[in-house]
C-alpha cells in the first residue's frame, strides 16, 4: 500500500486509481495499475508492508499497537514515477 506525504501541509493520504490530493492541493497522486504510481509536488512516498498491515488488523482488538511496516519509498524506485 502506497502513501503519499505533503511536505508543506504534512498531509499523509492513501493513494488510489483516482487522482487524491493534499489538503493544501500542491501534492497529488494516484496508482495508475495495482503496483505503479505516480505524483507531483513536494511530497514522500510512503509505504506500508501490506502483508504486517493485514495480520495487524485482524488482531488490533486482542493486541494494539502492533507495528505494521511503515518505510519511504525513493523517488528513483521503479514503481514510482514523480511527474
Amino acid at each position: 500500500m502506497k502513501l503519499l506525504f505533503c511536505i508543506v501541509c504534512n498531509d499523509i493520504f492513501a493513494l488510489d486509481l483516482e487522482k487524491r490530493e493534499c489538503k493544501c492541493k500542491q501534492c497529488s497522486g494516484k496508482y495508475v495499475d495495482q503496483r505503479n504510481i505516480t505524483y507531483t509536488g513536494p511530497g514522500k512516498v510512503l509505504g506500508i508492508n501490506n502483508t504486517k498491515f493485514f495480520n495487524a488488523l485482524s488482531i488490533v482488538n486482542v493486541l494494539p499497537n502492533i507495528e505494521v511496516g511503515l518505510f519511504f519509498i525513493k523517488d528513483d524506485h521503479e514503481t514510482i514515477n514523480k511527474i
